[in-house]
């Protein structure tokens, strides 16, 4: 029995063989059985055997296997890039799933925060931030008292404050009735001036701001508050 009958060899991997013989010597291959019904291959045909000769298509062309392979290597990556992709959508979502909700007063808080830091850095005066990371300006009241240490910002880090604060002001200050009177309100509790007082109580007198032209008033006091209170 041949070597490659014992051995398993399978007809793909014996064409695999021929096909990197010199392309010469690879036209055809001898085919015949013997008296036990085995089937062989061989390059030569014996003498003594009844042998078929077997055409073998010759060996591809090395430029067109090393383009199949470039496109393959391609359309592998292509996937893989395609797959990634989508799992970087899936965490996003899940990320932004697991997020905690931020609840009102904390959203309320960060409102007010910005508000008071973009109307402060809006005036132009120089400003600092004080040993707990809080914005201030050189005329403000805390600073009349303050005798921590103090880190001033420069002009460019003072343009990027403002769009920061921009875009917290965006975000968490809600433009309803309500929203805008408990920014009223946390604005008067964090000042001592007798007027910020006076405009807070003006607002507690009449909650009835439900019209267009009330809600114009409304915002009107809410930003003569934040000038007075600040």
């Amino acid at each position: 029995m041949p070597a490659f009958a014992r051995t398993g060899i399978s007809l793909l991997a014996l064409v695999i063989t021929v096909f990197s013989l010199d392309a010469a010597g690879a036209a055809g291959l001898c085919k015949w059985t013997d008296e036990n019904g085995v089937v062989h291959y061989a390059e030569t045909c014996p003498e003594d055997k009844d042998a078929q000769l077997v055409e073998i298509a010759p060996p591809p062309d090395p430029e067109r296997v090393e383009e199949a392979k470039r496109r393959a290597q391609a359309m592998i990556q292509d996937r893989e890039l395609r797959q990634a992709g989508r799992q970087a959508v899936q965490q996003d979502k899940q990320a932004v799933r697991s997020r905690p909700e931020i609840s009102r007063s904390d959203k309320l808080n960060s409102c007010v925060e910005a508000m008071m830091d973009l109307h402060n850095l809006s005036e132009g005066e120089a400003m600092y931030f004080d040993k707990e990371g809080r914005l201030h300006d050189q005329f403000s009241i805390h600073s009349k008292s303050y005798t921590g240490e103090r880190r001033y910002i420069e002009d460019d880090q003072h343009k990027a404050l403002i769009r920061q604060k921009e875009e917290l002001v965006q975000a968490n200050c809600e433009q309803s009735r309500e929203a805008i009177i408990a920014r009223i309100a946390m604005l008067a509790e964090r000042s001592d001036s007798e007027m910020c007082n006076r405009l807070y109580e003006r607002v507690l007198q009449d909650k009835k701001y439900d019209r267009w032209t009330d809600m114009q008033e409304l915002r009107g006091i809410e930003k003569t508050v934040l000038e007075t209170c600040n």
